[in-house]
């Protein structure tokens, strides 16, 4: 019997049997459910959002924000955030795509996936935190993520405290609340490179994942007064100017938590200052543009596709 430790590996030979005159062919069954998936995932891509939400209620993928503020927001002031733009959920669709691939492959394999979209929900003084999970993949607990470069990085370095932006470690654990699963870990797809590995995580500690929801609900329950700043300003230079960190760059409620943000365009990208004690040598954005639909399009540093 297969197991997870092979998965990168046997899905790779999979790929290297072609070289040898051997196919993998999949039973029709198969391929209409994968059909399926991708299909529902498009539909969803396309399928317009109010942008409210139950009450009451927090997602999987926000408890491991390292932002409080910015679930907040999320929580009672979704008409301060920046609206996605079309080649953002694009990108988030393809990414969803490259996912259900990944675990296509996993199967045919012959690895054993399980519990497919399982919801997982918590009830924390009232509040519900719902999620569901990827799939389990020979009895362990797995979490697809499609990625850049720099981002699939991060994975083979060990995601810690102080590379994991997105707070998948938190949201993985979540699912994992009550140690259901014994082993748990990322099956990361580098999505420019078609680079593909598992990476294993530590099973938090029984109790710790609900601690942290608690934190969580705590922080966005009133809704008069949002969280402290998780980031402050960082130096630009030397010219006593200050701008967003890398966090608060792509925060969809940046502008609403600093006001008075003024955006220039430098040579990697937009910089976003938040202190200007010296007019910087680039061309400002004006307000009748969209901030975000510069930021996405120029920006050429750190990123990661969210699933």
């Amino acid at each position: 019997m297969k197991t997870i430790d092979t998965l990168a590996a046997d899905i790779k030979g999979l790929f290297g049997q072609t070289r040898d005159g051997i196919s993998h062919t999949f039973e029709q069954d198969v391929l209409a459910k994968f059909g399926s998936e991708v299909a529902l995932h498009v539909q969803d891509a396309l399928t317009a959002r109010s942008g409210k939400r139950k009450p009451e209620t927090l997602y999987m993928s926000e408890i491991g924000k390292p932002c409080l503020r910015q679930v907040w927001y999320g929580v009672h002031h979704t008409e301060l955030g920046e609206q996605m733009q079309e080649h953002t959920l694009y990108k988030f669709l393809y990414g969803d795509v490259i996912e259900e691939i990944a675990l296509l492959l996993a199967e045919a394999a012959d690895h054993k996936v399980e519990y497919r979209q399982q919801p997982v929900e918590w009830i924390i003084d009232g509040w519900k935190i719902r999620g569901r999970t990827d799939a389990t993949i020979d009895g362990v607990l797995v979490d697809a993520k499609s990625c850049s470069p720099f981002g699939y990085k991060k994975f083979e370095e060990g995601l810690n405290d102080g590379n994991d932006s997105f707070g998948y470690r938190l949201q993985l654990d979540g699912y994992n609340a009550m140690n259901t699963w014994p082993r748990q870990g990322f099956l990361a797809i580098e999505k420019q490179n078609g680079h593909v590995g598992f990476f294993e995580q530590t099973i938090p500690k029984l109790g710790e994942p609900l601690d942290r929801m608690a934190v969580v609900v705590n922080a966005v329950k009133d809704p008069i007064t949002p969280p402290n700043k998780a980031f402050g300003l960082v130096p630009e230079g030397k010219s006593g100017n200050e701008r967003l960190g890398v966090e608060c760059s792509y925060c969809p409620y940046k502008n609403a938590c600093w006001p008075g943000l003024r955006t220039f365009l430098g040579s990697r990208g937009p910089v976003f200052l938040g202190t200007v004690k010296r007019e910087p040598m680039m061309n400002e954005l004006k307000p009748t543009v969209h901030p975000v639909t510069i930021h996405k399009a120029l920006y050429r540093g750190p990123e990661s596709s969210a699933s």
